[in-house]
């Protein structure tokens, strides 16, 4: 880096490449997504439709809740956006925590360098892109955001057990041992193209659309605790509060990979997102 000017520290270039990409992003959302200034719909939605193409609508059904999250009482869907949040928050604290001992694995048992391990985070980020934009978006249409979101937790807990698998075939059989390693990734790469995403896009469902009052064009909300902003204000937050606690339960698991060994804290965890996955059954219902 000293060769374009001041010499910069080792973290300087993926900094600033992760910062250009960022405000790459941002340009892109702002030209081609107005709707996310907050600006745009509430103007649009506000303004009388004396002629509407669709004249056998009565107007108290206009911009309300989509009539998926109806058939739902308002006590179901507070209970079931609470449940969401705490499936939130348990599933990245744990997922965060193991994410984060995965290239202290690596080094330990196979003394991979900074290279290999950033083309192991490297393939996740791939295939889980790839999984996002090739199978998620059209999968989740057919079989609901609650069973992708179950699908994902279920392939954490799968990833685990491989992992946990891993370090008894290091010495005895490397090739096996980089199989389990592999698809321990792919299935952590799953996880990372559905949970999160399928989860919000669930929450959102048991919010209300509330719709715009025709005299002042503000938005009507039937309950408090089901107005979009504040419902998933509070679902991320649960969620970023978990992924905030993640690294100390990776410096909890790293103690207990020195004291029981990485099998018994890859395999512990493994059942922990088993868990999670079980009672996320009786919530993943499409809506």
């Amino acid at each position: 880096m000293d060769s374009w000017g001041p010499e910069l520290n080792v973290y300087a270039a993926p900094a600033i490449l992760t910062l250009v990409l960022l405000v790459a992003e941002t340009i892109f959302l702002m030209v081609f997504l107005p709707e996310t200034r907050g600006k745009g719909p509430i103007v649009d939605q506000g303004k009388p439709q004396p002629n509407t193409t669709s004249p056998k609508i009565p107007k108290a059904t206009k911009n309300v809740t989509p009539k998926s999250t109806r058939k739902f009482s308002i006590e179901e869907r507070i209970s079931t956006l609470r449940s969401l949040g705490r499936l939130h928050f348990l599933f990245l604290g744990i997922f965060s925590g193991m994410e984060f001992t995965l290239t202290f694995l690596t080094f330990d048992l196979l003394d991979w360098n900074n290279k290999q391990n950033g083309m192991l985070i490297g393939s996740i980020g791939i295939i889980s892109a790839l999984l996002q934009g090739g199978y998620v978006r059209r999968a989740t249409s057919k079989i609901g955001e609650g069973v992708m979101a179950r699908r994902g937790v279920s392939s954490c807990a799968a990833g685990l057990f491989l992992l946990a698998l891993f370090p008894r075939h290091v010495a005895t059989n490397p090739e096996l041992a980089m199989r389990l390693l592999q698809g321990g990734a792919v299935c952590l790469a799953f996880t990372s193209a559905t949970v999160v995403n399928s989860l919000t896009a669930f929450a959102s469902l048991q919010c209300d659309e509330g719709g715009f009052d025709d005299i002042t064009g503000k938005p009507v909300s039937e309950h408090p605790q089901l107005a979009k902003g504040k419902a998933l204000g509070n679902f991320r937050s649960s969620g970023q509060l978990g992924r905030a606690i993640g690294p100390l339960l990776g410096t909890t698991a790293c103690a207990s990979y020195w004291t029981f060994g990485p099998s018994i804290t890859y395999g512990v965890s493994g059942f922990a997102m088993l868990a999670i996955s079980t009672a996320m059954k009786s919530v993943a219902k499409r809506p």
